[in-house]
């Protein structure tokens, strides 16, 4: 069966620990920025250093990457540690850690807010927010895409 490229979708590329941090700073940094437009100011950067680093050292963790975002805006972002520990790779701004599990939880929590705003029907077909999502036999809704959400198909 060939992969279904869902290229509407928002792509995830960091590590647990790294979207941790990000929320952590998103809401820490967002309301602290106040008129910041397009920087991290050093004294805004340095805390955020620092929060890295406490929770990279606390949790084991040996490398992540954090990013602070503003009004949708990227403003800042740096790699800690290692990327890969056996070739001595340092983690980057740039460097795709491996999610597991965990972007579900997250994803679902993005498409009920998306919901409760009133900007994601979760009972249309897929299709109306994925055009490239394929037509199956049966309608496919959001919803049912949803983690742990089980399909009924007709006459199963």
């Amino acid at each position: 069966m060939k992969p279904i490229p869902i290229t509407c979708l928002p792509k995830i590329a960091k590590t647990t620990c790294s979207i941790t941090l990000l929320l952590l700073v998103f809401f820490f940094g967002s309301s602290s920025l106040g008129a910041q437009s397009k920087s991290l100011s050093a004294d805004k950067r340095a805390q955020v250093e620092k929060a890295a680093s406490s929770f990279m050292a606390s949790n084991s963790v040996p490398g992540i990457s954090v990013a602070v975002v503003q009004d949708g805006a990227l403003v800042w972002s740096q790699g800690f540690g290692m990327a890969d520990l056996e070739n001595f790779v340092p983690a980057t701004s740039l460097t795709l850690f491996r999610l597991g599990s965990i972007s579900k939880p997250i994803t679902a929590t993005a498409v009920l807010q998306l919901s409760e705003r009133g900007k994601l029907d979760l009972d249309v077909e897929v299709q109306k927010y994925c055009p490239a999502f394929p037509k199956k036999e049966w309608p496919i809704t959001t919803r049912e895409l949803l983690p742990g959400r089980q399909r009924r198909y007709p006459g199963r």
